[in-house]
């Protein structure tokens, strides 16, 4: 969590790719996770998260430099609120995840659920009420 007034986290990460494919990816990200963007140029995006049952509210920059890096900023809108409750680290996490995959650098879950099951590797997860094992939950050991 983070402490501050408003609440926010940036983070850096540099890629080996060229900063129009990274371009391409972010666009491809956004959109993805349905995200309401504005884009200042082809390398500077605004997101704005409005406050919902999901969210407290956030502005989100997202940057990208011609040297492969990207800088990812999370703000909390409501300057009065001082803990944001680990969303903004989640926007910028969930983010970076779907950016990942857009890049190929991360399979898809369901890819990674059809490798798991070839191999033959099962999850036992007690139920609930029951104590019995719930079917079709993978994990890799």
């Amino acid at each position: 969590m983070v402490y501050g007034a408003p609440p926010s986290v940036t983070e850096r990460r540099k890629y080996d790719f060229h900063f129009n494919q990274l371009s391409i990816a972010v666009e491809k990200a956004l959109q993805a996770l349905k995200w309401n963007c504005r884009a200042e140029s082809p390398y500077m995006y605004h997101v704005y998260r409005p406050f919902s049952f999901v969210s407290i509210g956030e502005n989100m920059t997202i940057s990208i430099y011609d040297d492969g890096t990207i800088d990812v900023h999370s703000e909390s809108i409501d300057t009065g609120n001082i803990n944001d409750y680990g969303k903004n680290q989640r926007n910028i996490n969930r983010f970076l995840l779907q950016l990942n995959r857009e890049l190929g650098l991360v399979e898809d879950k369901k890819v990674e659920r059809k490798k798991a099951e070839k191999r033959g590797i099962r999850k036992r997860v007690l139920g609930r009420k029951t104590g019995e094992p719930e079917d079709g939950e993978l994990i890799e050991r």
